[in-house]
């Protein structure tokens, strides 16, 4: 449903709600639309202020709905997901270090933490 949060949880395999469709919508911005809903990630109101929690949305032409992809160039596999209008901003786990289940996502500083860092796999 339009509006609805996004939430840190366990990965269950086939939970079509955890999966996320990457497409390029100009060269190094993404759009990420959840496989179940068909809905894209967003940032509430179209802020990308600390703490602005994240949720899907119908697709537009707003801001909001355009990501980086920034690989970590570490080694680790790993990425930052970021505001494609932002330098400094990150989708976070609302609890930083230490998420929990159900957790919200918001946008907030980037500070080269862990929990920043996000892993992209093939679904199938």
């Amino acid at each position: 449903q339009s509006g609805a949060a996004i939430v840190q949880n366990n990965y269950s395999a086939g939970d079509t709600g955890q999966q996320w469709i990457l497409s390029m919508v100009s060269p190094g911005n993404y759009k990420l639309t959840n496989v179940n809903s068909g809905l894209v990630l967003d940032a509430t109101g179209g802020k990308i202020s600390d703490g602005t929690p994240m949720i899907q949305s119908a697709p537009n032409s707003n801001a909001t709905q355009k990501w980086t992809v920034k690989s970590m160039q570490d080694g680790t596999g790993f990425y930052q997901i970021l505001p494609s209008s932002s330098a400094t901003a990150s989708v976070t786990p609302s609890k930083g270090s230490s998420p929990s289940a159900n957790g919200s996502i918001v946008v907030s500083s980037y500070n080269y933490a862990d929990f920043q860092k996000w892993a992209l796999s093939l679904a199938n």
